[in-house]
C-alpha cells in the first residue's frame, strides 16, 4: 500500500518532519485485517509550499533525504522491513520508470509558477480589461495583489485558491494521477488559520476528484481512493508586528469561516464523495510567541505537542478497514488523559502510549549508546562478530549520516518540544548515564538478579547475548543492518523486562 501525503504550508512540513521521527523509531500503523503492522506501506509525501527558502520546509527536506538514505542502506528494496527506518519514504520521481521524464527528485511540489512572482503578475492583472481590474481590485486588496507569493500567501487563502489550482497541471500531478493504484490512500495536512493550507487542501481535494475525467492513467481511483486529511486549528502563537501581514487576531475568524466552506463543500452528505475522513486538532493552551518573519528566511518554529499528535493521524488513517470508507465523512479529535502543561508518556492515552513510547526509547537508547559507547565496544563482544566492526565503521557515509545528521535532528525536535508552551519531557534530556531515569515519571523496574540500575554495560551484555544468534548470517556490506537489528532486538529484550508499562 502506498500512502499519499500532501504536506501544505508550514505546519504542514512540521507535521511531516514528527512523522518522519515516528517512522524512524519503527512506529506502524496496525492492520486490522491481521492484527500486525502494515506490510509493504509505502509513504509518498509531497511539500506543497511556495515559500521553500523557509527554513521549516529546508528542516524537514534535509530530514526525509537523510531518512531515505538510511532507510535504503538498511532495508534496500525491502517492502516488508521492521525496526529502525523501516517504514520506506519515497518521492514520487523516484517510483517512476527510469528515462520516464525529466521531474527533479525532491520530496518537494515544482513551485515555479508562482516563484519570484508577485500576485498580480501571476494573474495578468495588466492584461485584463478595466472592468475586470475593477473586478480583482474588489476580490482582493493592494497589498494582496502586490504579494510576493515566494514567500508563501501570508496568511491570505484567497490568494492561494487560485495560485494552487495550478496544481491540476503540474508534473507532480501528473505523476502522482500515473501511480495512485487500487488499495492505495491519500492523506492531506494542512493548517486551517493561514494562507497556504487552508487554501490548498479543498482546492486539491478538489482537483484529484475532478481528474477521473481525465485522460490520467489513475482516473478511475482518483475518484474513489480513500481521502484523509488532518486539520489543524490554531495551536500556536506569534508576535505582533505592525510590518507582517500575518496577525494572530485573524487566525479564529479564518478558522471559523474555513471550517463553515468545508462542512458545505467536502465534509457535507450532499457534497458527493470529497474526503472519506477528516481529523481535526488544536490546542487553546497556545504556544509562547514565534517571530513573526514572514519574509526570505521565513519561521522556524519550534516543534509542537500538536505536530506529533497530528502525525498520528495518517497512520491512523491507514488502519481504518475499507468497509468503513466511503459513505459519510468521518470525523475524529484527539485527547489527551490529563490537561497539563507537562506532557509525559503517562498523560497520553494508553493506545497512543502503547503504540509510540517503547518505539521512540528504543531510539532515544540507540543515541545515547551510539554518542556515550559504541566507540568503547569496538574490538570487543559483539563487534568481534561477523561480519566484524572495527574503528572504520564510524567513519562510513552510513554512520556519519546517521549520528552526524539524523540523530541530532531527532534531538533538536526533543528540544524544542519540551522548552515549549506545553513541555513534551518524554525523556530527562540532560540525563546520559543513569538509563533507569531516563523516562520522565516511569522510573525502571528492578530486575530480579540485579539492581535498579541500567547502564551502557548492560545493554553492550544485551547486544551481546543477541548478536550471537547472528553471527555470520550477515554480508560485510549488511553490517549496518545487522548493527540496528542486534539493537533493536537488545532494546527491546530491556525495555520489556524493566519498563513494561509502555506495553
Amino acid at each position: 500500500m502506498r500512502l499519499f501525503i500532501f504536506a501544505i504550508g508550514g505546519s504542514g512540513s512540521r507535521v511531516l518532519k514528527s512523522l518522519t521521527m515516528l517512522c524512524a523509531a519503527g512506529v506502524k500503523p496496525i492492520d486490522p485485517a491481521t492484527g500486525k503492522p502494515f506490510a509493504e506501506l509505502e509513504i509518498v509525501p509531497v511539500i506543497v509550499d511556495p515559500h521553500q527558502a523557509g527554513r521549516d520546509v529546508k528542516r524537514t527536506v534535509e530530514l526525509l533525504e537523510a531518512y531515505r538514505k538510511i532507510h535504503n542502506t538498511l532495508h534496500g528494496s525491502s517492502r516488508n522491513a521492521e525496526g529502525f527506518f523501516s517504514t520506506r519514504i519515497s518521492t514520487l520521481a523516484s517510483l517512476m520508470p527510469e528515462g520516464s521524464g525529466g521531474m527533479r527528485d525532491s520530496f518537494l511540489y515544482n513551485m515555479t509558477a508562482v516563484e519570484r512572482m508577485r500576485f498580480r503578475e501571476f494573474i495578468e492583472y495588466n492584461d485584463l480589461d478595466e472592468s475586470n481590474q475593477a473586478l480583482m481590485q474588489m476580490l482582493f486588496s493592494g497589498a494582496q495583489l502586490h504579494t510576493s507569493m515566494h514567500i508563501g500567501f501570508v496568511g491570505s487563502p484567497n490568494i492561494g485558491s487560485v495560485a494552487l489550482n495550478r496544481f491540476k497541471d503540474s508534473d507532480e500531478f501528473r505523476t502522482f494521477g500515473n501511480l495512485l493504484g487500487e488499495g492505495d490512500r491519500v492523506f492531506f495536512i494542512s493548517s486551517i488559520f493561514g494562507g497556504t493550507g487552508a487554501a490548498g487542501f479543498p482546492i486539491m481535494v478538489k482537483n484529484i476528484r475532478a481528474a477521473a475525467d481525465s485522460t490520467l492513467a489513475s482516473r478511475g481511483f482518483m475518484r474513489t481512493a480513500p481521502i484523509g486529511a488532518l486539520t489543524l486549528l490554531p495551536y500556536f502563537n506569534i508576535e505582533h508586528s505592525r510590518t507582517s501581514p500575518i496577525n494572530k487576531a485573524d487566525f479564529l475568524l479564518k478558522t471559523r469561516s474555513a471550517l463553515h466552506y468545508y462542512s458545505k463543500s467536502l465534509t457535507a452528505p450532499d457534497a458527493g464523495r470529497q474526503v472519506d475522513a477528516i481529523y481535526y486538532l488544536g490546542d487553546k493552551a497556545t504556544s509562547s510567541p514565534y517571530v513573526n518573519d514572514p519574509g526570505e528566511g521565513g519561521q522556524q518554529n519550534a516543534a509542537h505537542l500538536i505536530e506529533l499528535i497530528g502525525a498520528l493521524a495518517p497512520l491512523h488513517f491507514i488502519s481504518i478497514p475499507q468497509t468503513d470508507i466511503g459513505r459519510d465523512t468521518r470525523a475524529f479529535e484527539f485527547g489527551i488523559e490529563k490537561d497539563s502543561g507537562e506532557i509525559d508518556f503517562m498523560t497520553l492515552d494508553p493506545a497512543t502510549r502503547s503504540s509510540i513510547a517503547a518505539p521512540l526509547l528504543r531510539l532515544h537508547l540507540l543515541s545515547l549508546f551510539l554518542d556515550h559507547k559504541l566507540k568503547d565496544c569496538i574490538g570487543r563482544g559483539f563487534t568481534k562478530d561477523s561480519p566484524s566492526l572495527g574503528i572504520e565503521f564510524l567513519s562510513t557515509d552510513f554512520y556519519i549520516t546517521l549520528s552526524h545528521n539524523f540523530l541530532p535532528k531527532y534531538w533538536d525536535w526533543l528540544e524544542e518540544m519540551d522548552a515549549n508552551h506545553r513541555h513534551v519531557t518524554f525523556f530527562d534530556l540532560d540525563n546520559t548515564g543513569h538509563l533507569e531515569n531516563i523516562l520522565t515519571g516511569i522510573p525502571a523496574k528492578k530486575g530480579f538478579f540485579s539492581n535498579a540500575r541500567i547502564s551502557y554495560d548492560d545493554i553492550f551484555a544485551r547486544i551481546n547475548s543477541v548478536s550471537k544468534k547472528f553471527n555470520g548470517k550477515y554480508s560485510a556490506d549488511r553490517l549496518p543492518a545487522k548493527l540496528l537489528h542486534i539493537f533493536h532486538l537488545a532494546a527491546t529484550e530491556i525495555i520489556k523486562e524493566r519498563f513494561p508499562g509502555l506495553y
